[in-house]
């Protein structure tokens, strides 16, 4: 079970390996369709439904439970802007920072739980805010896990629209299967 929800997550090598064979699969199944390539293809890719909303409710409740996770005072190391790719209009805070939990140190770089991309000018306060803020900087962290730990806890948009995202690919899986198999 635990390596299953590792493949789900992305942490695994499997992961990987599971999307080489979901994308020949698909592959094959356009340059020679046939009702074993077609269903072999809607399984795979209603299973990567399901691994998205595997990941939807793992990373939606940690972020849930996040907003009642202990502060710890914590030293802002880098903080910057980054962009999402060489040509891209996206942006994200790229942020370190350590601190300490019962004597022991940590690192972190979670800005927050949501791991999307935003516009440059948004980017830009949330880095300023952080930076008026240096003084008295916080983090939150997993009591039970400190190297869980994020600067903005709680649940965001992305949240939802991921567990949707997998819902609808399940559906539409579904719902395909059932119409090819009515076909034949």
């Amino acid at each position: 079970m635990k390596l299953l929800l590792d493949i789900a997550l992305g942490k695994s090598i499997y992961t990987v390996l599971f999307f080489v064979v979901m994308l020949a699969s698909i592959a094959l199944t356009f340059s020679q369709p046939s009702v074993v390539t077609v269903n072999v293809s809607l399984v795979l890719v209603g299973i990567f439904g399901v691994f998205i909303m595997v990941a939807a409710v793992v990373s939606t409740s940690e972020a849930v439970e996040s907003v009642r996770w202990p502060k710890a005072n914590a030293t802002l190391g880098i903080c910057r802007v980054s962009r999402a790719g060489i040509e891209s209009h996206s942006y994200s805070p790229s942020v370190q920072y350590s601190f300490e939990v019962d004597g022991q140190a940590y690192q972190g770089n979670s800005y927050n739980f949501a791991a999307t991309n935003y516009s440059r000018s948004t980017v830009e306060k949330m880095i300023g805010d952080l930076l008026s803020n240096r003084d008295s900087f916080m983090i939150r962290y997993d009591p039970t896990d400190p190297s869980k730990n994020v600067v903005i806890p709680g649940v965001k948009t992305v949240h939802y629209i991921r567990a949707l995202v997998g819902i609808a690919i399940v559906g539409i899986c579904v719902f395909l299967s059932y119409s090819f198999s009515q076909q034949f």
